[in-house]
């Protein structure tokens, strides 16, 4: 499916122009592909993370995931205050 390649393609074409142009067009579409690259992989999440089965997978997982985010949070936080730099 064109749409799993997408990303793919983009950074291919950005590449090549880039490499044949040093400014201009080259720039302006490694910008444009970036851009693109990120929104989709961000709608993408947001599409994934909104359907019915992951809700309910998380939440299941809901109290582990917050316990272990809270411990790993807490622990940076102990790192930052004790760090000598």
């Amino acid at each position: 499916m064109i749409l799993e390649r997408l990303p793919n393609l983009l950074i291919a074409g950005a590449a090549h122009l880039t490499g044949v142009l040093s400014s201009g067009p080259g720039v302006a579409l490694i910008l444009v592909c970036g851009f693109l690259i990120s929104f989709l992989g961000h709608w993408a999440w947001a599409v994934a993370l909104s359907l019915a089965p992951f809700r309910a997978l998380y939440a299941r997982a809901r109290a582990g995931v917050e316990g272990a985010l809270g411990v790993f949070f807490a622990f940076a936080a102990f790192k930052l205050a004790t760090s000598r730099s």
